[in-house]
């Protein structure tokens, strides 16, 4: 199946969203894909469903919608729905049989994350298609044709969401940097660096250079990619590798079904939240770890 094939944008006319309606266009040009805009209206937490009447929204939110996709140039659907966006979202993306979605994420943290939640993270977590989300730091589109960044926490075997990747590599047409960072934490560096840091240093990056090495023989059965290895904090270094010019995207799984305030703390939630080009997600297919 083709990736691209049908694009779901989702907006809530933020400045993101701005930025993903954007890239979800520069896309559906690139690929010839069908492109559908939504958006959802949250219906009043306290308002009683009975009661609660939704036309005078609609209408609203309609004339909104239309004004905001008025500059794309491409043939585009527009779907609008009631409810809680999250939910709403996952719905229409098996409804409409959607490929892959693109949103972006408002990149809240702490506090402000726990009390409102994420829908970002929701429909990363809970949808079935790869969803690409756009940062508020995330720049516009520009031509791809440099490489796709690849984090493996795990350098030991492959991931089991090979076969995705492989596909939207694939149609990306593009070259791959396979990246793993090396935390101090991790007790084989310590005994490691108890000899001599440098040393240490230098043994563990070509022990993992290898391991993806293999890795990606396995994944891509070719030479379209390259091994990267860093040391220290991972969201930090992966969003430091990918903060110059040579990426376009980053690619990389996220775990089902976590307590919100776990993926807001997590490594994975920072760098959605802050990478500098989209980061295309895939629901891991292995067992979750916290």
């Amino acid at each position: 199946m083709a990736i691209f094939r049908k694009i779901l944008c989702t907006v809530d006319f933020s400045e993101t969203s701005i930025k993903a309606l954007q890239w979800a266009e520069y896309l559906a040009k690139k690929f010839g894909s069908e492109l559908m805009v939504m958006h959802s209206i949250s219906e009043p937490p306290m308002t009683d469903p009975i009661f609660y009447n939704v036309e005078p929204d609609l209408l609203k939110i309609s004339e909104t919608l239309e004004n905001f996709v008025a500059p794309l140039k491409i043939k585009h659907d527009q779907l609008i729905c009631s409810g809680e966006p999250s939910i709403e979202i996952c719905k229409k993306a098996e409804a409409t049989n959607a490929s892959i979605i693109v949103m972006g994420t408002n990149g809240l943290k702490g506090i402000s994350h726990r009390l409102l939640g994420s829908t970002a993270e929701y429909v990363m977590r809970h949808v079935k298609t790869p969803v690409i989300t756009i940062s508020p730091l995330c720049a516009s589109p520009r031509l791809l044709e440099n490489r796709v960044l690849i984090p493996l926490a795990d350098v030991e075997k492959a991931p089991p969401e090979i076969q995705m990747m492989n596909e939207i590599v694939a149609e990306l047409r593009t070259d791959v940097t396979l990246m793993h960072v090396v935390s101090y934490s991790e007790n084989m560096f310590k005994v490691k660096s108890e000899i001599l840091p440098f040393n240490a240093t230098t043994f563990e990056t070509k022990e993992t250079i290898t391991k993806l090495r293999k890795i990606g023989e396995t994944i891509f059965g070719s030479s379209l990619y390259t091994a990267a290895v860093d040391f220290g904090d991972v969201d930090a270094a992966i969003l430091r590798e990918a903060g110059g010019e040579l990426y376009d995207f980053i690619l990389m799984n996220v775990h089902p079904e976590q307590f919100l305030s776990s993926f807001a703390s997590s490594k994975g939630y920072n760098i959605v939240s802050n990478a500098p080009i989209p980061v295309i997600t895939l629901k891991t297919l292995g067992k979750v770890h916290n």
